[in-house]
């Protein structure tokens, strides 16, 4: 069993003429430690998947599992409780993420310095 199970999911926002399918068919497997990276157009339905996968969006149809629990069918209460749980792991990361983005920017600076250029408004130039 997959860590990250998704089966057929759709959702669509709006209805009738209005209707945006913004995911159709999407079935994947994540295994446990694996990286994986969500690309697409604009539109494409990146977010709205990462969304449902994080509990803060519903899907029209199919079945999500997360490491055997399957999210999809969660009662409103049960979807906030996972809800907290996903932030209380998720955002210190995401704040770990972006503090070793913003060092690593940082020294890549210097060493652009170091070897002759000036960074003005983030574009490279010669000193």
């Amino acid at each position: 069993m997959s860590f990250v199970e998704f089966r057929n999911v759709e959702k669509i926002y709006g209805t009738g003429d209005v209707a945006v399918k913004a995911l159709q068919d999407v079935t994947l497997d994540i295994e446990k430690g694996e990286i994986c990276v969500i690309v697409g157009q604009s539109g494409a339905g990146k977010t709205t998947l990462l969304n449902i996968l994080g509990g803060m969006d519903n899907l029209t149809s199919g079945r999500v599992v997360l490491d055997g629990n399957d999210i999809s069918c969660y009662g409103e209460k049960e979807l906030d409780r996972f809800v907290e749980e996903v932030k209380r792991y998720a955002v210190p990361l995401y704040i770990d993420i972006l503090e070793e983005t913003r060092k690593r920017l940082a020294l890549d600076r210097m060493m652009v310095y170091d070897m002759g250029l000036m960074f003005m408004d983030g574009n490279p130039k010669p000193m």
